[in-house]
């Protein structure tokens, strides 16, 4: 589970590359029309990057990891829903799903 965790991480990063360089101080209010689009275009992509989460939480055989996944995929579940009126203060939602899937891969390092 551990490698697969690891490599939708990776996939995350990569696939939000062009959301991630908008500054995350300008509210929706202030969007270009082209910040607008890739805002738009990627709250499927965190969705469906919770989604991937949640199941391997669950297909882990540990509660704890699997609460810690389904936490974090609410998070970003969240901050995707909250992007169509997003201010800066939606970030600490961003954050902390960054955190929360951190925490697994931490302990995935830590076990080996």
């Amino acid at each position: 589970m551990c490698g697969k965790w690891t490599t939708a991480l990776d996939e995350f990063q990569n696939d939000t590359a062009d959301w991630r360089s908008i500054p995350s101080d300008i509210p929706a209010s202030r969007w270009t029309p082209e910040q607008r689009a890739i805002n738009d275009a990627v709250a499927p992509v965190m969705d469906a990057s919770a989604d991937k989460l949640q199941a391997l939480g669950e297909g882990s055989g540990n509660l704890i990891l699997k609460d810690f996944a389904e936490l974090s995929a609410q998070y970003r579940r969240a901050f995707a829903l909250s992007l169509p009126s997003f201010t800066a203060a939606d970030n600490y939602l961003a954050n902390t799903a960054l955190e929360l899937s951190g925490v697994v891969e931490a302990a995935c390092r830590a076990a080996g």
